[in-house]
């Protein structure tokens, strides 16, 4: 990974730990030490921040002093042999295995200003992120070619629920005292009276696949059903829930270059001042939004 302070915030940002400076290049785990089940996903949006800040980065530098300035990222995901190493004046946290060696390996390969990664992380991180497949590639100390994948950007989902609803669910059988609880409240809430649930239980159990159901069933054909949550990574971002309740009340595409368009061009949302703004009003707002 390419080093300096924007690459290790970056790295902070979603939680993982640098391990290693090597010049203008840095090694950072995710998963370890501090164990996360989405380890592969924070190493995917981190590197995708870490790309956007040195573009930006980048940019300026070529405006100003003609200097090209680029970063290439190399993941991988498996297990890892770790342990710290510490004097009386620092500690270093260190992994060895074949998944550092192929990281970086990816990240050798890269193109400058992309994102590599392996098959491993690309399942991982399936429905989460988008990728493009670059074939089997042969790789140095590897006796066979590998699939190897370009990380594009950040996929529509943000949960691993919305992902795997994404790509279909199995039938949902049972849990008819639940939806039949849920469907009072929701009589309540038709009433005017405004109702809260707060489904409780082990993780795996089905409270996403409950409320998802009964999202889409027949009771809430004619509601207007906003959706938002949080994100175990998302507690740098201030308001982030509230942020992607305004995105899915705005029908704001995050993916899109210029976000605010779709509001723009929604008679239904947005009021008149903005539907009618001039041209060089909307495209002050695009480049606003999208720098968010």
């Amino acid at each position: 990974m390419w080093g300096g302070e924007s690459g290790r915030s970056a790295v902070h940002r979603f939680e993982g730990t640098v391990c290693r400076v090597m010049g203008d290049g840095i090694m950072a785990l995710f998963g370890a030490p501090l164990a996360h089940e989405d380890h592969a996903a924070r190493a995917s949006y981190a590197a995708l921040t870490m790309q956007d800040t040195i573009r930006a980065y980048g940019e300026a530098a070529r405006s100003r002093a003609g200097v090209e300035l680029n970063a290439w990222v190399g993941l991988n995901s498996g297990e890892v042999v770790v342990g710290s190493i510490s004097n009386d004046v620092y500690v270093e946290y260190s992994a060895i295995g074949p998944t550092t060696h192929l990281a970086a390996r990816m990240e050798q390969l890269a193109v400058p200003g992309t994102v590599r990664l392996t098959a491993e992380t690309a399942r991982l991180v399936d429905g989460l992120v988008e990728v493009r497949s670059l074939g089997r590639i042969p790789v140095r100390g590897i006796a066979e070619p590998i699939e190897a994948f370009e990380l594009l950007g950040a996929g529509p989902s943000r949960r691993r629920f919305q992902a795997a609803a994404a790509r279909g669910l199995t039938p949902f059988v049972g849990r008819q005292a639940e939806l039949e609880a849920i469907g009072r409240a929701l009589d309540l809430a038709k009433d005017g009276h405004g109702q809260i649930v707060a489904p409780v239980g082990e993780p795996g159990v089905g409270k996403s696949r409950l409320l998802y159901e009964l999202v889409h069933s027949q009771r809430t054909r004619d509601w207007r059903v906003l959706e938002s949550g949080s994100v175990s990574y998302g507690k740098a971002t201030s308001y982030l829930p509230v942020i992607d309740l305004l995105k899915s009340y705005c029908r704001i595409d995050q993916r899109s270059g210029g976000m605010m368009w779709s509001i723009w061009n929604r008679p239904n949302v947005g009021s008149k001042q903005y539907s009618q703004a001039s041209p060089d009003r909307r495209r002050t707002a695009s480049r606003t939004s999208s720098a968010r």
